[in-house]
């Protein structure tokens, strides 16, 4: 029986919401929605096709006229937006497939409808008197945890869904909201081992030079904040060092040298060498997408799945459920490592966490990335 569908003895198939049909497996009977959008029905949600490894869970329906009443919700990636808005406001979709790819959950994209509101993670919403509801996720190392609130102008209704191994989810109403999402966030925090270090005061060459860093401006620049008293904890390289999205060893034509003859220099200097890193994402121009097409997490057509738009064009993202990609990564990590960068700015790592074709097993590039990031 395929995850997600709902069981059921006995159904009245003229009671069935449009696009949701029964089929019979196994001597059951299944209840499975074909749209494009989760389905309430009979106080559970029916997941569409393309997440029909979902678990499914309950729904709620709010005692609360949705006039005042506003949705908090939460971003998917550091691209997407976290909104306060009215809930009977529109949820804005971008329309350039790029920004769905790069800034969105491309499964679980932002509705585009009035009055639905789809969030990750946590969801909030709250009456003008400040309290009201909070909905939060427990763990999220391995499951994605998809909220919807839906007003239809009489009632509010939220449910969620999981993809992955199910995880608890904490739903509460409170007199204070904010006091609620601030808790249930550090608890979601403790739950996965967050760190929270002390924060330091780091110089990252991108604000200066984007693609255009040099050695020995990374050096130079060093030196004068010495000179000057300037007491930078770390003196971090971004992107530009190297000759191709992947290509990460080998340095670009500009750069003046390679990434490992800075890290002495800077230390000698007295701060911490920085080297920023996009480890999942990969050009189609570089020589490790030429070398390793088969590393590519793929479409349905068996395309190399298409990540985003960047650095002048499209890029694809690593497979990281495929054996050797894994040990692609551990070795990456600890050849720059070797080179003498104890401080890594890990960039765009959504990219392992893509809905995709993998290796291992069909559709699975969200459902193992918890091991590409525990390398």
């Amino acid at each position: 029986m395929l995850r997600g569908a709902l069981q059921e003895a006995q159904v009245v198939t003229a009671d069935l919401p449009e696009g949701v049909r029964l089929s019979r497996r196994a001597g059951h009977t299944l209840v499975q929605n074909w749209t494009a959008e989760p389905v309430p029905w009979q106080g559970r949600v029916l997941p569409p096709p393309a997440l029909r490894s979902c678990m499914t869970s309950r729904q709620w329906t709010l005692p609360v006229s949705p006039a005042g009443l506003r949705v908090l919700v939460n971003g998917y990636q550091s691209w997407s937006e976290a909104e306060l808005r009215p809930i009977e406001d529109t949820q804005a979709t971008p329309l350039m497939r790029w920004r769905q790819e790069q800034g969105h959950d491309p499964a679980f994209l932002p509705s585009g409808a009035p009055g639905r509101w789809r969030s990750h993670t946590l969801i909030a919403l709250i009456r003008p008197d400040g309290g009201g509801w909070v909905g939060c996720a427990q763990d999220a190392t391995r499951t994605f945890t998809h909220w919807e609130a839906h007003s239809d102008g009489a009632a509010v209704q939220v449910w969620y869904t999981q993809e992955g191994p199910e995880v608890p989810v904490a739903w509460e109403e409170t007199p204070d909201v904010i006091r609620s999402v601030e808790a249930q966030a550090a608890r979601l925090g403790q739950n996965m081992g967050a760190r929270t270090p002390p924060p330091l005061r780091v110089w990252c060459s991108w604000y200066s030079y984007y693609r255009n860093v040099t050695l020995e401006a990374m050096i130079d620049n060093a030196r004068q904040a010495r000179q000057y008293g300037l007491e930078f904890d770390v003196f971090q390289l971004d992107d530009g060092f190297q000759a191709d999205l992947g290509d990460w060893t080998e340095p670009s034509a500009h750069f003046g040298g390679h990434a490992r003859d800075l890290p002495a220099a800077l230390t000698g200097l007295g701060v911490t060498p920085g080297l920023w890193l996009a480890p999942f994402l990969v050009a189609p121009t570089s020589r490790l997408f030429a070398g390793h097409p088969e590393w590519m997490l793929r479409d349905r057509q068996g395309n190399p799945l298409l990540a985003g738009h960047n650095w002048g064009g499209p890029y694809h993202a690593l497979d990281t459920t495929h054996p050797d990609v894994l040990d692609w990564l551990r070795e990456l990590a600890s050849t720059v490592r070797g080179w003498g960068y104890t401080y890594l700015k890990l960039d765009f790592l959504y990219g392992a966490a893509l809905p995709g074709f993998a290796t291992i097993l069909p559709w699975a590039g969200r459902r193992l990335t918890g091991w590409a990031f525990r390398l």
